[in-house]
């Protein structure tokens, strides 16, 4: 079909719209949105495509490829659902969109090639794409939102179907009254239509961008706080978020110790430093299989650990190191070819004597070297 000069504007938005797909789908080659935008590219191409089919092809001979413009609207909604829900961590509902899918393209292949029913048709594929929607739509806003972008994303993608039901609303209203569709798609309802199909898709893709950005940014605030060898906080971490374990009943009664493996320079020695990143991995694993799940423990720096023990007195905390120090003499770690045993040093103070962490880290830390200066493999603790 060749288009009058005066009606090319109509193209304007599935051109655009399929230009935009290859913008995400370039975006998406990027690393932090890798496997992040997959869907939602192919939504857009394929509503793109759709529309420009639908708008080029002569209004008499449209009931002749109503199947395949319904197939890729619906599989345009089925791509935005999947990004969705993909963002969500949602399980995506595969059985009820097949039969839906089978349903509309059943219903249009009736009403368009046996029995042309123009408005029936079209409410076959709106009801369709609305019923598509709203699958997930209650799991969607029961999911933990990341951060502040996640609501945004839930409010579009809600206000989209409610104006996909005011627009279906107002097509069945119509027909009640007679207007015929012969029209539709070169009038000003029709160019209204592109027009709200371009600003979801834009908007969208603009929100899941941002999402996944923002994913990044969180993710290396963390790692910024994570000593890379042993996975768990570092000093910088640890100082910055420390202070609420000073707060009078905010925690209960917390102890804290600093604690330091033994002669840990002769292990790097003799079994070289890839040994050693093991037994600090492997020490790590040992404290923290008797720490609870609320405890802390941080690498300060070399085989230098801290950690808070929540909810104690003094003789509890002292139970919880002796626990580490037995399993510790108990259980030598093999790590390559070699059994290597360690011991380690620990000094133990309670915080609620103390007004700032720096001042307990002090007491602690003269404590362990108390330790190690009086034979090594010990607990050092002041008495209350």
């Amino acid at each position: 079909m060749i288009l009058e000069a005066k009606n090319y504007y109509i193209l304007l938005v599935p051109c655009f719209l399929i230009l935009l797909s290859f913008i995400s789908l370039c975006l998406s080659v990027i690393k932090p949105l890798k496997n992040k935008l997959g869907w939602l590219s192919a939504s857009i191409f394929l509503v793109g495509i759709t529309l420009l089919m639908q708008s080029v092809v002569p209004v008499a001979q449209l009931h002749y490829w109503a199947w395949l413009i319904c197939l890729g609207y619906l599989l345009s909604v089925i791509n935005v659902v999947m990004a969705i829900s993909q963002r969500f961590a949602i399980k995506s509902n595969y059985i009820c969109w097949i039969i839906i899918v089978l349903f509309a393209e059943i219903g249009v292949f009736y009403f368009s090639l046996i029995q042309e029913q123009r408005v029936l048709r079209v409410i076959i594929i709106g009801l369709s794409l609305i019923t598509l929607y709203l699958i997930p739509i209650k799991k969607i806003w029961r999911a933990k939102p990341k951060h502040q972008l996640d609501h945004i994303l839930r409010i579009i993608y809600t206000v989209n179907i409610i104006l996909l039901i005011i627009r279906q609303s107002y097509l069945y209203y119509e027909a009640l009254h007679g207007v015929d569709f012969a029209e539709s798609s070169q009038s000003l309802f029709w160019v209204l239509t592109q027009f709200n199909t371009l600003l979801f898709c834009f908007t969208i893709l603009s929100v899941i961008v941002g999402c996944n950005i923002q994913d990044l940014v969180v993710q290396l605030e963390k790692e910024r706080g994570l000593d890379p060898l042993t996975g768990i906080a570092n000093r910088r971490y640890f100082l910055d978020h420390s202070k609420q374990y000073l707060t009078p009943g905010g925690k209960g009664r917390c102890a804290l110790f600093i604690c330091d493996i033994d002669d840990f320079k002769k292990v790097n020695d003799q079994y070289g430093h890839q040994v050693g990143d093991e037994v600090l991995q492997s020490f790590v694993h040992c404290i923290k299989s008797e720490l609870r799940y609320r405890d802390i423990l941080v690498r300060m720096g070399g085989e230098e650990f801290v950690g808070i023990i929540q909810n104690v007195d003094l003789m509890h905390a002292k139970k919880i190191l002796e626990n580490i120090q037995r399993k510790l003499t108990s259980h030598p770690f093999y790590i390559q070819t070699y059994h290597i045993q360690i011991t380690a040093s620990f000094g133990l103070v309670m915080l609620d004597n103390y007004t700032s962490i720096e001042e307990a880290i002090v007491d602690a830390d003269r404590l362990m070297y108390e330790m190690k200066s009086s034979g090594k493999n010990g607990i050092k603790y002041l008495i209350e």
